[in-house]
């Protein structure tokens, strides 16, 4: 990994995997990056509305894999290898987004009133965890 990440920064970073490999000052730029990212995304997520039926369903799974919150784990994940201390709120938020997707996907197959229970409940875990982890990154700076 070290000899294929050498010499493969350029002016926005590095790879995604090739952040040990970074000096400190990309390091810096790219954890100001997943911040910023991170922030709208989870501001993405918490304005998302209760979901009503299994079209709701569908239309979050969309945004799930759009835009920031698509962006959401690759950049969580890079924040969690530039900064260790945050590995746990990270492991927790991927897991409320990955519980989040499959509870939505059984939602759009079932669409009965309990799925969409479980599905908001499960709206309203993965807004706290992500909240829970954009808590603990701080404003951006190293």
């Amino acid at each position: 990994t070290e000899e294929y990440c050498r010499g493969r920064e350029t002016s926005k970073g590095v790879p995604f995997g090739c952040e040990a490999f970074a000096n400190d000052e990309k390091k810096a730029a790219m954890r100001v990056r997943a911040v910023e990212e991170i922030n709208q995304a989870d501001d993405r997520l918490a304005r998302l509305p209760a979901m009503r039926d299994n079209a709701d369903g569908e239309r979050l799974r969309t945004e799930l894999r759009t835009g920031h919150l698509g962006n959401m784990r690759r950049y969580a994940k890079r924040l969690a290898v530039l900064d260790p201390t945050v590995a746990d709120d990270y492991d927790r938020a991927i897991r409320a987004i990955d519980d989040l997707d499959n509870i939505v996907r059984r939602l759009e197959i079932d669409g009965s009133q309990r799925a969409v229970t479980n599905a908001n409940d499960a709206l309203v875990a993965a807004q706290a965890a992500l909240a829970a982890f954009r808590g603990r990154l701080g404003g951006g700076e190293q």
